[in-house]
């Protein structure tokens, strides 16, 4: 099971975002183990046009599936990049 970390206070401070964003990784987990539950043939399939052969639904959790990994890697960019900018920030000042 995927755990919610937030940030520290001080991180939350400069970017409050931070905590709806773990939640929503944590919601965006859950929703993917739910539908490969309810659909564990989207695993076998390399492709959309593989599920669309196989009916709207497999076609749909294929599709969520695809788009939840997209925005989770987004999501690791986005985290990332509030980090490298607070860094820089703190190295300007001479803060580790």
């Amino acid at each position: 099971m995927n755990e919610i970390t937030l940030s520290n206070p001080d991180v939350l401070l400069e970017a409050p975002e931070l905590a709806v964003l773990s939640i929503l990784d944590a919601a965006l987990a859950q929703v993917s183990y739910a539908l490969f539950a309810a659909h564990p043939e989207v695993a076998d399939h390399d492709s959309f046009e593989a599920c669309a052969y196989s009916g709207a639904e497999l076609w749909v959790a294929d599709a969520i599936q695809t788009n939840i990994t997209a925005l989770q890697h987004l999501l690791c960019r986005y985290r990332q990049a509030v980090a490298a900018t607070r860094n820089r920030r703190y190295a300007s000042r001479g803060i580790e």
